[in-house]
């Protein structure tokens, strides 16, 4: 990892989906950037780091996702939430914008540079 990454915002994506992760991973490769498939995975990451900005895909396996959402924002308060969906669950993505998302995104993405005027508008950068 180049130093010069360690003073940009850290960003955490959660997704269950591999190519997901990697399309993130590339497109925010100017980032510092972790990726978790899983909830125990995201867990574990957010005990050791705190980041600026987590992408949470609201369908995780055996997760219930307003559950996990709000285990996120009381493991890292500061965090701004970005929900991520590929299918219409409003009533979930509307509970989750109540308890403090900064925004969603959905699944297919229309363009890869919507991924990052998503961080650019939420780190006010």
């Amino acid at each position: 990892m180049n130093d010069n990454l360690m003073d940009m915002p850290k960003i955490l994506i959660v997704d269950d989906e591999k190519d997901i992760l990697e399309l993130f991973s590339r497109v925010l490769e100017n980032y510092y950037v972790k990726t978790a498939e899983n909830d125990k995975e995201a867990e574990e990451l957010l005990s050791k780091e705190v980041f600026d900005l987590i992408f949470l895909d609201i369908i995780i396996p055996n997760v219930d996702p307003l559950e996990f959402f709000k285990l996120i924002k009381k493991i890292s308060p500061k965090s701004k939430i970005i929900v991520i969906t590929g299918f219409a669950v409003e009533n979930v993505i509307n509970q989750m914008m109540k308890l403090g998302a900064a925004g969603v995104m959905h699944k297919p993405f229309n363009h890869i540079n919507d991924i990052k005027l998503a961080v650019k508008r939420v780190l006010n950068e």
